[in-house]
């Protein structure tokens, strides 16, 4: 693989999702590039990874990628990431909760003739949403105890971000999270029933979804 290829992909993540920069992307991605990710409804070509920039930046607008590790084989470049960003934009119908979300996973793209052709992307939404205080982590039953080896954070403990445990933390608003797991705050709106989202919103796997039509 040659060290070009390396650079493309460095160069679409510090210019194209830290920067919004977006004018370079019909020449780097391929008319046929693809994303592959699950619950991620994106187009063929150039205009996936603009949408894509597009969602991230609407609800996070310093939304940074950082690259921690770049690994070549033959086409494909591996990208271990750390990922960050503020919520003070709607992402998709929910208003901003002003919290920081941290995550961190690996992504794949494929690299021919000068241009990305391919994407697998790990966005690890679930885990943002909760870090965001959207949705609540699962917690074990009262008095009981971990699985062996595993170490789970009282309530209220820092997680990555410096926001709190989402378990009884506080929303816009004032209002705790529901028990029982519910995904939503009750002062967070919904889009009616039967609402579409927006064209340009694609809708994260693991995201609550919009109530449906009866």
């Amino acid at each position: 693989m040659s060290r070009s290829n390396q650079e493309l992909v460095r160069f679409i993540t510090e210019e194209g999702l830290n920067k919004g920069e977006l004018g370079f992307t019909d020449k780097v991605f391929s008319p046929d590039y693809q994303v592959h990710t699950a619950g991620l409804a994106l187009p063929r070509g150039p205009e996936a990874f603009r949408m894509a920039v597009q969602f991230w930046k609407r609800a996070f607008p310093d939304f940074t990628c950082t690259i921690q590790q770049l690994l070549g084989d033959g086409d494909h470049v591996t990208l271990r990431f750390r990922t960050t960003g503020t919520h003070t934009g709607p992402l998709m119908w929910i208003p901003p909760t002003g919290r920081t979300f941290v995550v961190q996973g690996v992504d794949l793209h494929r690299v021919a003739d000068g241009q990305v052709q391919e994407s697998w992307i790990s966005d690890d939404f679930p885990r943002i949403l909760i870090e965001l205080g959207i949705v609540q982590e699962p917690a074990p039953p009262a008095g009981a105890a971990p699985p062996a080896g595993v170490a789970i954070p009282p309530a209220g403990a820092p997680i990555p971000g410096g926001a709190p445990t989402p378990s009884g933390a506080p929303v816009p608003g004032g209002a705790p999270l529901p028990p029982g797991g519910a995904a939503m705050p009750p002062d967070v709106p919904l889009p009616p029933g039967g609402a579409a989202m927006p064209p340009d919103v694609p809708l994260p796997s693991g995201a609550p979804a919009p109530p449906r039509r009866r």
